[in-house]
């Protein structure tokens, strides 16, 4: 739905909604039938559609999100090759005394590969990674090695070499993969999510929903509070003001 300009003072709502919270009157509809020309004011004010103004506020930068979309996280088949891969890398570590010196990408391939023909054995994937492949997997999924195996990267480039380079500090049996990778899934920012602040004490939330759970104000008065189109939230019930805002918004 495009958004709304009151013809009065040129201020832009997110919606109709945005406009009646704001006044606080149920004139959503009435906003919306003179947005269409329907009738020709509300209250006696004027208000027109606003196309020009597409901007989808709150939504994190995409290159920061990319890697951490719902898919990638609860996808059966691709948690499973990673899963492969993580254990992969366990085993190699186990075997390996120098893990911890930074290796090219092309040598890390051909000893994952070793490993993997291995386990292969006894599981249903196999992980044959090329330099190219396993630079982009070990960069896309760094977050999570990082965390299970303290791995490092650095990007080279010398007349000999150009590329990155991985060591994995930490050799640890029982590193609980299943466990990290769903914390990553439950804390990631899937799809539309947008990320907000509670500005009464600085609270970051990873969506209104999660804003919503914690503090039991509404999701659509947060959003329009996000929004801009009124200045805070009410608690039902309770005479406490709270105030959100993206956290896109906030430095």
């Amino acid at each position: 739905m495009p958004k709304v300009r009151r013809l009065r003072d040129g201020r832009v709502f997110s919606n109709p909604r945005g406009v009646a919270l704001s006044v606080g009157k149920p004139i959503s509809m009435a906003v919306s039938y003179c947005c269409k020309g329907y009738i020709p004011e509300v209250e006696g004010e004027k208000y027109e559609w606003v196309y020009e103004d597409t901007t989808d506020k709150g939504k994190l930068r995409a290159d920061k999100t990319y890697w951490k979309r719902y898919r990638k996280w609860v996808d059966p088949s691709t948690i499973a090759s990673l899963k492969f891969r993580a254990r992969t890398i366990r085993s190699w570590l186990a075997s390996t005394e120098n893990s911890d010196q930074w290796r090219a990408v092309n040598v890390l391939a051909q000893e994952f590969s070793v490993v993997s023909s291995y386990l292969a054995n006894f599981e249903t994937f196999v992980w044959r990674p090329t330099a190219f492949n396993l630079s982009k997997h070990l960069h896309a999924y760094r977050e999570v090695y990082e965390r299970l195996f303290e791995m490092q990267e650095k990007y080279i480039n010398t007349p000999m070499f150009k590329g990155r380079a991985f060591k994995f500090v930490k050799s640890d049996m029982n590193s609980d993969i299943e466990g990290v990778l769903a914390e990553f899934a439950d804390r990631s920012s899937f799809g539309n999510r947008k990320p907000v602040i509670l500005l009464n004490d600085g609270t970051t939330f990873d969506s209104m929903s999660k804003a919503r759970e914690a503090t039991g104000v509404p999701y659509y008065l947060i959003f329009h509070c996000c929004e801009g189109d009124i200045p805070h939230c009410r608690l039902p019930f309770e005479d406490k003001e709270l105030r959100f805002a993206y956290a896109t918004e906030v430095k």
